[in-house]
């Protein structure tokens, strides 16, 4: 048959035996489900086992970092750090170091907290770079406690999914107790069919029917043929003369030689 659409399926001669049903000419529609089920499940316990992986790498810790170059032009100036830098720092204080692009300038990092650091020299000078570099160890534990906190189904979707069992009592009970009616149901007309058999055989054998009876059944079981119909009796009318022909012939004369 022709189909405008794509149509998904499998091939029977491909499919192993576990999927195609008792006769093995067709596919198993409760086998190819508990399989697509039994694949979900196998991935979930994967899945588990990866995130505890990459929990317990992240909460042994990881190494940020924040560069740049600076200039110099008196004896302190103060360096912040980036905004990404500080969001990621989670109250560790980092490690900064400084090299000056120019020999024969001694320079130091003081008070380094968690927005910057002063970077100060032992003299006046005019104009001097030097790249720094900032890096710390931090773990994500408050990531790791905001995502436990945060339910991954809202509430009302979760209590359409999984029904509690207050609710399901009533409910059970209900398909128990028509269950139990219609077996009731079944059972009472079974046993009338039953009877009305048990009385039809009582009376054949009360009132067994005579030979006319019996004849009238033979007869009415018998194919019904139609009657032949005979031409019926009666005097002839006469025969009507054939119409003359519109276009009548004209004699042809004969030509006498000359």
């Amino acid at each position: 048959k022709y189909r405008p659409n794509m149509h998904l399926g499998v091939i029977l001669d491909e499919s192993p035996d576990y999927l195609q049903d008792q006769a093995f000419s067709g596919i198993d529609i409760y086998a190819m489900a508990t399989l697509g089920v039994a694949g979900v499940k196998y991935n979930r316990e994967d899945i588990k086992e990866l995130k505890s992986k990459v929990s317990e790498l992240e909460k042994s810790g990881k190494t940020i970092s924040d560069f740049g170059v600076e200039s110099i032009t008196s004896e302190k100036i103060w360096v912040k750090f980036s905004d990404d830098f500080k969001n990621q720092l989670n109250g560790a204080n980092p490690v900064v170091t400084v090299s000056p692009s120019k020999a024969g300038v001694n320079m130091g990092v003081y008070q380094v907290n968690q927005i910057g650091f002063m970077v100060e020299t032992e003299r006046q000078i005019s104009l001097v770079t030097f790249n720094w570099i900032a890096m710390a160890k931090v773990n994500n534990i408050i990531e790791e406690e905001q995502e436990k906190n945060t339910p991954a189904i809202s509430p009302d979707l979760l209590n359409q999914l999984k029904v509690d069992e207050s609710r399901k009592a009533p409910i059970k009970a209900y398909w128990e107790e028509q269950k139990l009616k219609n077996l009731a149901e079944s059972t009472r007309q079974a046993k009338e069919q039953e009877k009305i058999a048990e009385i039809g055989k009582n009376n054949s054998k009360e009132h067994p029917p005579s030979n006319a009876e019996m004849k009238t059944k033979a007869e009415q079981s018998k194919p019904h043929n139609p009657p032949v119909m005979e031409p019926l009796s009666g005097p002839r009318l006469p025969e009507q003369p054939a119409p003359p022909s519109q276009n009548p012939t004209v004699p042809s004369k004969e030509l006498s030689p000359e």
